[in-house]
C-alpha cells in the first residue's frame, strides 16, 4: 500500500470519528458516504438503511452522493437484493465494481 494511500485511510476513520458527534442521521450518512466516496475515488455512492422490525418496502434512511433524482429511482429499481442477502447472510461487506450488473 502506498503512503499516500495509508494518509487517506487514516484520514477517512479520524474523519469518521469526528462524526460521533453528529446526533441527527441524515448529516452522519451524507458526511459517511462521502468519505467512503472520497477515499475510493468513486464518483458515484448510494447507501440506504433498512428496519428489520419494519416491513415497508422501501429504505427507512438513504443518501446518494452524485446522482439525481432519476438515477437514484433508477438504482433502487434495479439493486440486487441478492447482494444485500449475502451481506447479511455472511456479515461480510460486498465489494463489486457495479451493484448494477
Amino acid at each position: 500500500m502506498s503512503d499516500d494511500q495509508l494518509q487517506r485511510e487514516r484520514d477517512l476513520y479520524r474523519r469518521l470519528l469526528d462524526l460521533d458527534g453528529e446526533r441527527e442521521l441524515g448529516p452522519l450518512l451524507r458526511e459517511a458516504l462521502a468519505l467512503i466516496v472520497d477515499i475510493t475515488g468513486a464518483r458515484l455512492g448510494y447507501l440506504e438503511l433498512h428496519d428489520e422490525s419494519q416491513h415497508a418496502d422501501g429504505p427507512r434512511w438513504s443518501v446518494a452522493h452524485g446522482m439525481s433524482d432519476e438515477e437514484i429511482a433508477d438504482a433502487r429499481a434495479v439493486m440486487s437484493r441478492g447482494i444485500i442477502a449475502e451481506a447479511l447472510a455472511t456479515g461480510q461487506t460486498i465489494v463489486t465494481p457495479s451493484a448494477l450488473l
